[in-house]
């Protein structure tokens, strides 16, 4: 029988040994390759299951379901034969870009959706940056506090240029660090609150 093509050969039966651990390691470095290039995914804990539920709850009455992202990226089969370096790491490279930008874009589509709809939502156009604007916002939206009052899962993503405006903003005055408490503290209160209307019920 002749297995060869124009390409070269052809290897029609699947080699388990060879095939399932080159697989979990092409898998491993395309999904690491993701979160190096793009920090916000550095921050999400992963979890390997067995399962994954069709729908689950993500709170304020909304659920949400596995998402399809998909990539393209190619390679020759001579590269795959040879296990040619430069070449499978360029396509890993690829891959992985693709892959984190197609998931960060993805989670920032979800949760603008979410605060939209839940009213979780702080529109500052038309103001000038400043840092009463920012406590206007932490006023505004709803987070979690730990006991000390600190927000948690709290993380503020800007872009480049509103990032180099942000570290030339200057040093809070007397009058806002006291109420940048206040408002933290009264996250607490509510929160605090909230818990013990739970156990009530």
């Amino acid at each position: 029988m002749d297995n060869s093509s124009p390409q070269g050969p052809v290897r029609k039966v699947l080699l388990p040994e060879y095939d399932s651990p080159m697989g979990e390691l092409l898998a491993q470095c395309i999904s690491e390759i993701s979160r190096i290039e793009n920090p916000i995914l550095q921050n999400i804990a992963r979890e390997k299951v067995d399962h994954i539920s069709e729908s689950s709850s993500v709170g304020y009455g909304r659920s949400t379901g596995p998402q399809l992202i998909s990539t393209t990226a190619e390679t020759s089969w001579d590269d795959l034969t040879n296990t040619d370096i430069h070449a499978w790491s360029t396509f890993v490279h690829q891959t992985g870009s693709q892959l984190g930008e197609a998931m960060t874009r993805n989670l920032f589509e979800f949760i603008e959706k979410v605060t939209e709809e839940t009213g979780n939502v702080f529109d500052g156009r038309g103001d000038a940056l400043s840092l009463d604007l920012f406590l206007d916002m932490l006023e505004k939206l709803e987070f979690p506090v730990d006991e000390a009052g600190n927000p948690t899962g709290l993380q503020l993503v800007v872009n480049p240029d509103m990032a180099e405006r942000l570290k030339n903003l200057p040093p809070p005055t007397p009058e806002q660090e006291e109420r940048h408490k206040a408002i933290l503290k009264k996250k607490l209160e509510i929160q605090n609150a909230n818990k013990r209307i739970r156990k009530l019920d």
